[in-house]
């Protein structure tokens, strides 16, 4: 049994959040989620900031999407983690660049589907209490 599937059991709670069609392709944004993958959300946010690439940019707001989804669902954000990062492909576009002798090149310009699942640390003391999400 994997490590993510013992995880899983004992949560039963995930957020997600999806990015579909992102205009990069899977294998670039991979080297930057595996990076932060596994990584509690604060210091995953931290390390996409300070990242200098477009896949950091891209990996950042499908990140806070899903800590806003957990925030509308009443879950406090210090108990947040990154469970899982999928990365899938999305559409290509099918280009062609001519060639010598009468062939012709292709350029694949490849978009991706990226989803992130956050799990909750602490099933006891996971919702906030009614009196702070007033204030």
């Amino acid at each position: 049994m994997s490590k993510k599937k013992v995880i899983n059991e004992q949560n039963n709670i995930l957020i997600k959040s999806t990015y579909k069609n992102a205009h990069i392709s899977p294998s670039k944004v991979r080297l930057t989620a595996n990076a932060v993958r596994r990584n509690d959300v604060k210091s995953a946010i931290n390390k996409l900031t300070f990242y200098n690439n477009k896949a950091s940019k891209v990996l950042k707001k499908t990140l806070l999407s899903a800590v806003a989804n957990a925030d509308q669902k009443g879950y406090k954000i210090a108990n947040l983690y990154i469970n899982d990062i999928k990365l899938g492909k999305g559409m290509t576009l099918k280009r062609f660049r001519y060639g010598s002798h009468g062939h012709i090149h292709p350029i694949l310009k490849r978009w991706s589907n990226i989803t992130i699942e956050l799990g909750v640390l602490n099933n006891n003391i996971v919702k906030k209490n009614k009196e702070e999400n007033n204030e």
